[in-house]
């Protein structure tokens, strides 16, 4: 098997399962170019409440506030069109919303890459606690 065929039988997930990306201390999000979540890590089922059967082919935007969906989509296809990485820092502050319903603040790393089927972007998700305004 060529190393893109194993880059994309790993993105299709049996392989991935249960392999480095479950031990990641952030939660890792990565979607395909029409935003349906592809790969939710066990950080990301304890962060937001759902599990990789619940979420695994829902938009990214299941994941947002109410009032948040509509601009983050639109946030979400300009950065289709203009994939860069993004560090993790004060300015990448966002809100998401759990499986419950409940508000919280995170901090995202955002990253693009492509494998000879598709073009994928991953978010890495760090929460910050309550209270904090996530500068630092």
């Amino acid at each position: 098997m060529g190393n893109l065929e194993q880059m994309n039988a790993e993105l299709n997930m049996p392989s991935m399962e249960g392999g480095a990306i479950e031990h990641l201390s952030l939660a890792l999000v990565i979607i395909d170019s029409n935003g349906a979540i592809r790969i939710f890590n066990r950080r990301a089922e304890l962060l937001f409440g759902y599990t990789k059967e619940e979420i695994i082919g829902q938009v990214l935007e299941t994941l947002l506030p109410d009032y948040l969906k509509e601009i983050h989509l639109q946030h979400r296809l300009h950065y289709i069109e203009d994939p860069h990485d993004r560090p993790m820092n004060s300015s990448n502050v966002l809100e998401g919303k759990t499986k419950q319903g409940k508000t919280i603040k995170l901090k995202a790393e955002l990253a693009t890459y492509v494998v000879f089927d598709g073009t994928f972007h991953m978010a890495l998700l760090k929460k910050i606690p309550d209270g904090d305004t996530g500068a630092a």
